[in-house]
């Protein structure tokens, strides 16, 4: 087990290195299981800007319009010059400057709608374009109670009237029990912590191994390929193994979330099978990766890109059916669903059947990866 035993060496050496990638993806886990909850229920807000409305026409059309962006946004009713204009916009303290030039309500009273106003807009934000939608869908209604006969007043009245009805929005509640809740999240973000810290953790110590010197030597002993593979592959496994035992004991201990039940069995064996996959990853990438200082930048390729379209960040049901159906050719998304069917699961032996069937995607999906490595591995020694 000479193999094995350089390994350990190598990782005795980059100790620290290794605590403290350990230390931050810790911190990234729970501050992500943290703020889970939060991010998948706020669904809608609505958003109020900071707004100057200069009104020059100081009709009753231009005064029920500032009345109201006054009611939705917060209008300054300070009196600005041109040039402290400006400076608002440029220190970002305003967010949108709407003028209201004279002959506003003439002109939308003989049905002209378009450039009767004019605005500025903070330089880089999208929130303006927010407000000019507003002021159009205002304006189109006013245009149309005065194009069908009523006088101003009885127009704006109207128009108040309509824009102040506001949908009700509800969030949907499920119907499971929210004891759970907690503990889905803290695995739900496993596949990106995975991949991440293995991709650079453990490809720094694998692509030891692919040095030249270090190749050399091993090549001229009498181990075989398959041998050396075999190796390093249990010397992996071993390694991330507790990468990930530490990784769950610090997360249930903080979340304190009760996993000592046939459901918190099955989420340890599907973040297992995950890790298993990781692994494989890795073993891949270190085969194809020649500098160690790429690893940053591949492993948040590599893990943001499975995350999202995996459905770990942004939820399956809010993408579309062609994302879907390509996310179905990556581990991170029969992860997400096995996750789902674990979180439902009631004891029926359905429910177990369908949980076991996608565990069983993910571990077809680490021993493809793994055989590709191995193949590229043969092909390298070849070379």
């Amino acid at each position: 087990m000479q193999i094995t035993k350089i390994f350990f060496l190598n990782v005795k050496r980059q100790t620290a290195t290794l605590i403290i990638y350990l230390g931050v993806f810790i911190a990234l886990l729970l501050l992500f299981t943290n703020n889970g909850r939060s991010q998948r229920e706020t669904v809608f807000e609505s958003s109020q800007l900071n707004m100057i409305i200069q009104d020059y026409d100081q009709s009753t059309l231009s005064q029920n319009l500032f009345q109201y962006l006054s009611g939705i946004h917060h209008v300054k009713e300070k009196n600005y010059t041109e040039e402290q204009i400006a400076d608002e916009l440029y220190y970002e303290n305003v967010d949108y400057v709407l003028t209201i030039p004279k002959g506003f309500e003439e002109n939308l009273k003989n049905g002209e709608k378009k450039n009767i106003l004019e605005n500025r807009k903070r330089q880089g934000s999208t929130s303006g374009y927010f407000v000019d939608a507003q002021i159009d869908q205002y304006l189109s209604l006013l245009s149309g109670y005065l194009a069908s006969g009523y006088t101003r007043e009885e127009a704006a009245l109207s128009v108040r009237k309509a824009v102040a009805k506001k949908a009700d929005i509800t969030l949907l509640t499920s119907e499971k029990p929210e004891k759970n809740s907690n503990l889905y999240f803290a695995f739900c973000y496993m596949p990106y912590i995975l991949i991440c810290i293995l991709t650079v953790g453990l490809g720094m110590i694998l692509i030891t191994f692919r040095e030249e010197n270090i190749s050399r030597r091993i090549s001229c002993s009498s181990l075989s390929v398959i041998c050396r593979n075999l190796q390093l592959i249990f010397s992996s496994i071993i390694f991330s193994l507790i990468y990930w035992f530490l990784l769950l004991l610090v997360a249930l201990l903080t979340l304190h979330v009760n996993i000592f039940n046939f459901q918190g069995l099955l989420y340890i064996l599907n973040s297992f099978l995950f890790l298993l996959v990781a692994i494989s990853i890795t073993f891949l990438l270190s085969f194809l990766v020649h500098f160690t200082n790429s690893l940053n930048m591949i492993a948040n390729v590599i893990g943001l890109g499975l995350s999202f379209l995996g459905g770990v960040y942004v939820p399956l049901q809010y993408m579309s059916k062609s994302v879907v159906l390509f996310a179905r050719l990556l581990p991170s998304y029969w992860y997400i669903i096995t996750l789902d069917h674990i979180e439902d699961y009631a004891g029926k032996t359905s429910q177990l059947k369908t949980i076991l069937s996608c565990m069983g995607i993910e571990l077809l999906f680490a021993i493809a990866i793994l055989c590709a490595a191995l193949v590229i591995s043969r092909q390298k020694k070849i070379q």
